[in-house]
């Protein structure tokens, strides 16, 4: 089988690679336990991640790797919010789980799932599902040590949206971090 790189994030020190076949690969600063696998040194090149699990969706925060699986499994490696762990199990939904936009500021993830519903997942497989429903591009804006969450509906114009939404953000806070999940 060809395998395709299918999504590349970075946090502060280390980079998590997802491909065509559900295999994570990561390298980088080990510390925290961000590197989803448990190496013996600090500083190490990249490897695949040996897991059970077919990954769907990665995102990485500074300190952290947060995964998906087709299974709607949604787990956290590394340190959150200033708490580490290494593959904790932070909510099991109902279908695979598309995409991951984690807050900063809290221990929750807004995940999106292939059947188009919208979760908040915490700690200890706590989540609550949001009423809307649909295909959203999801992002985050960092302001002032506290994390937004926003929904675009995909399709026409989504980018013009996105930058008429960021301009005028940008324009309120002037001093934002702005993150596509």
């Amino acid at each position: 089988m060809n395998k395709k790189i299918v999504d590349v994030h970075s946090g502060a020190f280390h980079v998590v690679i997802l491909n065509s076949a559900g295999e994570l690969y990561t390298g980088g600063d080990c510390l925290s336990g961000r590197l989803c696998r448990e190496v013996d040194q600090r500083f190490y090149g990249f490897e695949k991640v040996e897991s059970q699990y077919i990954y769907t969706a990665i995102r990485c925060t500074n300190d952290a790797t947060i995964t998906g699986t087709i299974d709607g499994e949604v787990l956290v490696y590394g340190s959150l919010v200033g708490k580490d762990y290494l593959g904790t199990k932070l909510c099991k939904l109902g279908a695979k789980v598309c995409s991951i936009c984690p807050s900063t500021s809290s221990k929750q993830v807004l995940v999106t799932t292939e059947d188009k519903n919208l979760f908040v997942c915490s700690l200890n497989d706590q989540y609550h599902k949001l009423p809307q429903t649909g295909d959203y591009l999801v992002g985050s804006i960092e302001y002032a040590n506290e994390s937004y969450w926003y929904l675009l509906p995909r399709g026409e114009n989504v980018i013009e949206k996105h930058f008429c939404l960021m301009q005028r953000a940008y324009r309120k806070f002037n001093d934002l971090t702005v993150k596509f999940c």
